[in-house]
């Protein structure tokens, strides 16, 4: 049957009508009948059939829903709002967002709290900030710089932060230093914080001012607004009257504070109630604080100096039920808003590395929970609290490039523990990324996950966003959406659809239709069937497929042959859109042997660019356990009314 140990990439599969296999190409027409070996189904043909005008499977009351599973907002590192995400889901038709903002972050765990400006890198709190300095206009003399006097009398330090600045001429010129914090260990919602800062004005006047700036999250165009980060400036200063509030550009509020000069003031910032008081029709809890910066501004070469010290970031409903409360606020603030989009709550469990996607009823919980360092506890914990997991990013966040044989060796290594730990008991897996993550490409995860399915290894495969902007999703490099086969929107549906495989995922920048496939006459997508015949019918549904794409069957062996081949082997037999009559492909497939099918659609260049979730044609009883939402049984045959 020729040689399978090698996988074809994105674009290296069959021509129109033919099956992969080595060097050698069978006819889509030819009926293989696999001997009951692993090769044999690596082989496996699969021939056209009788053609049905159907053009979804509708008899089994599920409807289509397409999803957003991986979604950070205000409460995690990034410029994404909730709102943002929530205009995009509504303008590319996504109907459900799960919000999966990071544990650790939505309580401020380990974030920057107290700064001394003992130097300009410094820590607290666990967290390391270094202040960075920037320059806009033309000086005559500039600085900023850490001083041993004046110091705050309300700091425990014994230095300060002097900033400097005079023009070269009239134009204005600012000398900025702003806090580049590690691990954005300032980004979270600004629900409930308050800053407060020891501030000693030396030079300020009509021509001279100094500024404390904050960027919050983008949002998109709202209320007359462009889109854009909404930024306030705290000024003392610059020559408008004290008490002013007024947005002075663009996303750009101004609020101008009084300060006795050459005397220490301690300031008070109430950061979402100063925003609500500038833009009444914005929920500014829906806001992180993405950057924060002292700047000292002269123009008309007039002297504008400033000391800061004792900066401190006060944080109040950071606690695990507080942070969720709001977000559920937030959730019902909105949904009268976008009308269109079903917005549930989840979370990634990320404090250490894998992270978990907790989908449904979430919990956070504190630093020393076991859950946050044993996988599979954490996994159980979940399932006890009502919750779906997904194994997030499975090569990790970051890495690479490596090389071919790198990131083979880096896939067989990790496809081992999966199968071994049955990827820790999780009920989905993130295989959807559109070029690869982590120095590792789109078809070592897809590779993975076909090895898991040789094995039995029930995870759904699922799309993935993992978008910290909320700005343009079709622009994203990860842009797999995930749709599913469920009763409703509500969590238990979508839950439901999840655990049984009744999923596929797709680039939401191309394809909005959908895929669900029936084997043998009664498995549904993700489902598991054993069969008595060494062919079996195998239809395919889909909608909106573009012209000139293609549909592919991919076939393997399910053999469960565990850690002795962590290599794919799957065969592909490629169709046209004139082989799918009224959005229906039915053909036959090799159930010699047990094995696994599975759908790609391919755009006209033959990148793949949409999945189905396998089914699974077994000839004799596992030695995996089917979990029972995936088992399915045959028919029994009708019985012969009596005489």
């Amino acid at each position: 049957m020729g040689h399978y140990g090698t996988w074809p990439s994105d674009t290296e599969w069959a021509t129109k009508g033919s099956i992969m296999t080595g060097e050698r190409r069978i006819s889509r027409r030819t009926v293989l009948r696999g001997a009951a070996t692993s090769a044999a189904l690596a082989g496996a043909g699969v021939a056209v059939g009788p053609l049905r005008a159907q053009a979804s499977r509708s008899d089994d009351g599920l409807v289509p829903t397409r999803m957003a599973m991986h979604v950070h907002a205000a409460f995690s590192e990034g410029i994404g709002s909730m709102q943002a995400h929530l205009a995009e889901a509504e303008r590319t038709g996504v109907q459900v967002v799960w919000w999966t903002e990071h544990d650790h972050r939505m309580v401020a765990r380990g974030f920057l709290s107290d700064v001394h400006f003992d130097a300009l890198t410094e820590s607290s709190n666990g967290a390391s900030v270094t202040w960075r300095p920037s320059n806009q206009g033309s000086f005559s003399r500039s600085s900023a710089s850490i001083v041993t006097k004046p110091v705050s009398p309300n700091d425990i330090g014994s230095r300060a932060m002097r900033l400097a600045a005079v023009s070269a001429g009239a134009p204005a010129a600012t000398r900025a230093m702003t806090a580049s914090v590690k691990n954005y260990g300032l980004n979270t919602s600004i629900d409930g914080t308050t800053v407060n800062v020891d501030v000693r004005p030396v030079d300020v006047g009509g021509d001279a001012w100094f500024d404390i700036v904050v960027v919050t999250s983008y949002r998109p165009a709202t209320g007359g607004r462009p889109a854009g980060q909404y930024r306030l400036r705290y000024r003392i200063g610059g020559g408008d009257a004290v008490g002013t509030a007024v947005e002075d550009a663009p996303l750009d509020g101004l609020m101008v504070l009084g300060a006795r000069t050459s005397r220490w003031n301690t300031l008070t910032l109430d950061l979402v109630a100063d925003f609500s008081r500038l833009w009444p029709d914005i929920d500014f809890r829906d806001a992180a604080l993405t950057e924060f910066s002292f700047a000292v501004t002269s123009r008309n070469q007039m002297p504008a100096t400033t000391v800061v010290d004792a900066l401190r970031f006060v944080r109040e409903r950071k606690d695990p039920d507080s942070v969720l409360l709001v977000q559920s606020e937030l959730m019902a603030h909105y949904t009268p808003l976008f009308p269109s989009v079903v917005q549930h709550q989840g979370l990634e469990v990320s404090q250490s590395t894998p992270h978990l996607n907790w989908l449904g009823n979430p919990k956070i919980w504190p630093s020393w929970h076991p859950g946050n360092s044993d996988l599979a506890l954490a996994v159980s914990t979940i399932h006890d609290g009502g919750g779906v997991v997904s194994y997030n990013h499975p090569f990790g966040t970051s890495g690479g490039p490596f090389s071919k044989s790198m990131r083979k060796s880096k896939r067989r290594s990790l496809t081992a523990t999966l199968v071994a730990e049955k990827v820790f008991g999780s009920d989905i897996l993130e295989v959807g990324y559109s070029g690869g993550r982590a120095g590792m490409t789109q078809n070592d995860y897809v590779g993975m996950w076909d090895v898991l399915s040789r094995n039995l290894v029930f995870a759904t495969g699922v799309g993935v966003t993992d978008d910290h902007r909320g700005v343009n999703w079709t622009g994203q490099q990860w842009r797999h959406v995930t749709g599913v086969w469920s009763s409703g929107t509500e969590v238990e549906s979508l839950q439901a659809a999840l655990r049984a495989g009744r999923a596929w995922f797709s680039d939401l920048a191309v394809f909005n239709g959908t895929i669900d496939v029936l084997a043998a006459g009664f498995v549904p997508m993700g489902s598991v069937g054993m069969v008595d015949t060494d062919r079996c019918s195998f239809d395919v549904y889909v909608t909106d497929l573009p012209p000139n794409w293609r549909v592919a069957v991919v076939s393997g062996v399910a053999d469960e042959a565990g850690g002795a081949v962590l290599d794919p082997e799957v065969s592909t037999c490629t169709f046209t859109p004139e082989d799918v009559v009224d959005g229906v492909l039915s053909v036959t497939v090799d159930s010699a042997v047990s094995g696994f099918h599975r759908v790609v659609l391919l755009d006209s260049s033959g990148s793949v660019r949409a999945y189905s979730n396998p089914v699974w044609l077994l000839r004799a009883a596992p030695l995996a356990t089917v979990p029972d939402c995936r088992w399915v049984a045959a028919p029994s045959p009708p019985t012969d009314p009596p005489v």
